[in-house]
């Protein structure tokens, strides 16, 4: 039951408890216990992941800290396991998403010339790198022994 709800088993057998952990209000835990109560516990997760880690770069122990300050914890799962999981699915989503839009954006632009711009960035070593001047994309990276005009 708990996968097809998309939620942990830990968070479900939580929600069979008598009490939540964290004492929320009687009417916040009847409300969690619907499928529009899921529904937001959802999203507020997901917000506290999208913002934290995507944007802030931010990791998952600043989310479980997130939903243990804000009450959530009571209903949700805090584990870094549980956290970790949800933010590695996120990613994926979030990668994928991306290529398709890449695709779907791709088709209508027209073909032009670019201009790539030689740099170097050091993380942990020499990086080479071409940029593109006006969007300040790395179009090409790769790590070298020196950072020589032959290289």
């Amino acid at each position: 039951m708990a996968t097809e709800m998309g939620i942990a088993r830990s968070t479900l057998r939580d929600w069979c408890g008598e009490v939540p952990r964290g004492d929320p209000p009687t009417g916040l835990t009847a409300f969690a216990r619907t499928p529009e109560g899921i529904a937001w516990l959802h999203r507020m997760v997901l917000a506290a992941h999208f913002s934290i880690t995507l944007r802030a770069a931010g990791g998952t122990r600043l989310v479980s800290e997130f939903l243990e300050l804000s009450g959530l914890s009571a209903f949700v799962g805090v584990s870094d396991g549980a956290q970790h999981a949800l933010n590695v699915d996120l990613e994926t989503a979030v990668v994928a998403v991306a290529a398709e839009q890449r695709t779907a954006l791709a088709e209508g632009m027209p073909v032009r010339q670019v201009t790539v711009c030689e740099d170097e960035t050091f993380h942990p070593g020499i990086c080479l790198v071409a940029i593109e001047p006006e969007s300040n994309l790395i179009v090409l990276e790769q790590y070298a022994a020196d950072r020589t005009a032959a290289t």
